[in-house]
């Protein structure tokens, strides 16, 4: 770098930079004011880094030699918004949220509940966790007073009549019973990772890396299982059967005792979901469906899509399947058998990440992501 050039220095290029933008040093990022100098394309650049009043972090590019803007960035999130059919959902008009998943009541149709859980204002130092409820169908919202970042959400089998709402945090289970007002521990695994969870016919289970816990509606009690090494889901069958996901292994607990299913895939699955009588295996390339009253194999061919991620709840008993460009398609259990159906995405502009539908009512939330956007001064 020619010094002998430099009419513009980091005092001068910090004045600047408050005075177009009022930088603000920074807090959620680097703290303090931060400088870097480059060349680019033959031009010496010195750049200003801090935040700007939203808290965003921003970096402000200054020629060296004259002093001049060149370019002015700061880091947004961008998507995580929730769509109810092609109706885009807005949780706050006031604050910037974007969501992580939804979860719909098993009561859906009774009571149109939806909890949806956020981030609010995300890349920024006032940037917090946020659980929302709606009991209009997503018109209007409540916060929960759950800060916590969520991994899942379960409503109880009986919600109806105990109104209860369990949430997964990456190492405790809490619940409330009056919708957020209160709420209170239910179990806490100290030293561990909360890897995987599920929730059927009141049953919980919760898997870390080297142990599975359940507990089982009947007996209101914690056991804990050893799981075989690199285990990553784990699935309730609604007879209160477990399985569990190793990267090459699909096991079922069957007399105490950890059992292999062989599966006909050749490269590890994707997932695993359970029907009344069916496991369901898919990988980017396909479905294969097993009866679990034959043992028989079954490959669905055709659905026409590479698979990018699946979407269940058994309380509602469908499972979306979400492929490239959007394109939806669900199954349905029909007396043993799977029913394929392809759903017309409403979402075009944006990646869905999941989806959940009660008749007429299709929910989609869609991925949430961070780009570099100009500014303007």
């Amino acid at each position: 770098m020619n010094l002998g050039t430099v009419a513009f220095d980091s005092p001068q290029a910090l004045i600047k930079s408050k005075t177009l933008f009022n930088l603000q040093p920074g807090q959620a990022w680097a703290k303090g004011y931060n400088y870097t100098l480059r060349k680019i394309d033959g031009k010496e650049i010195i750049s200003v880094i801090g935040e700007d009043n939203q808290g965003y972090f921003t970096k402000l590019h200054f020629d060296l030699s004259t002093g001049n803007l060149i370019l002015a960035e700061h880091k947004v999130s961008n998507g995580g918004y929730i769509y109810k059919c092609e109706n885009k959902i807005a949780l706050n008009s006031n604050k910037n949220i974007k969501a992580n998943f939804i979860k719909v009541s098993p009561n859906y149709e009774k009571d149109n509940t939806v909890l949806v859980s956020t981030v609010i204002d995300p890349l920024t130092k006032e940037s917090k966790n946020a659980l929302f409820m709606s009991t209009d169908g997503g018109k209007s919202w409540v916060d929960m007073r759950f800060n916590h970042t969520v991994k899942q959400l379960y409503f109880s089998k009986d919600y109806e009549h105990d109104n209860t709402i369990y949430s997964i945090t990456k190492d405790s289970v809490y619940f409330t019973i009056d919708k957020g007002e209160n709420w209170a521990s239910l179990f806490n695994i100290p030293r561990n990772t909360i890897i995987s969870s599920d929730m059927r016919n009141g049953n919980l289970a919760l898997l870390t890396k080297d142990k599975l816990y359940i507990l089982t509606k009947d007996t209101k009690i914690w056991n804990t299982i050893d799981v075989p090494s690199n285990t990553w889901l784990v699935r309730f069958q609604p007879n209160g059967t477990v399985f569990i996901c190793s990267e090459k292994n699909i096991y079922k607990r069957i007399n105490l005792r950890w059992t292999s299913t062989v599966t006909p895939i050749s490269s590890k699955p994707l997932g695993i979901e359970l029907f009344e009588s069916s496991l369901v295996v898919y990988n980017d390339t396909g479905i294969w469906v097993q009866n679990q009253l034959t043992d028989q194999w079954t490959q669905v061919d055709n659905t026409g899509i590479n698979i990018k991620r699946i979407c269940y709840d058994p309380n509602i008993k469908d499972i979306y399947f979400i492929g490239e460009n959007n394109r939806i398609f669900y199954f349905k259990e029909r007396g043993g058998s799977i029913e394929v159906i392809n759903v017309k995405s409403q979402v075009t502009s944006e990646n869905i990440s999941s989806v959940y539908g009660v008749n007429e009512d299709i929910f989609y939330v869609t991925d949430s992501s961070q780009q570099w956007e100009l500014m303007k001064n």
